[in-house]
């Protein structure tokens, strides 16, 4: 969607991020931020 993260829904299909999409969502919210998608912060 455009808020600017990404959800599982839209990483379908990724194999690599949607294995570890609960990993990379370090706040827990259920989206992942730039931040948390690349790593930084």
């Amino acid at each position: 969607d455009r808020s600017g993260y990404l959800t599982p829904d839209e990483v379908k299909g990724d194999a690599v991020i949607e294995q570890d999409f609960r990993k990379l969502d370090r706040n827990r919210d259920g989206r992942l931020s730039l931040e948390e998608f690349t790593g930084t912060r």
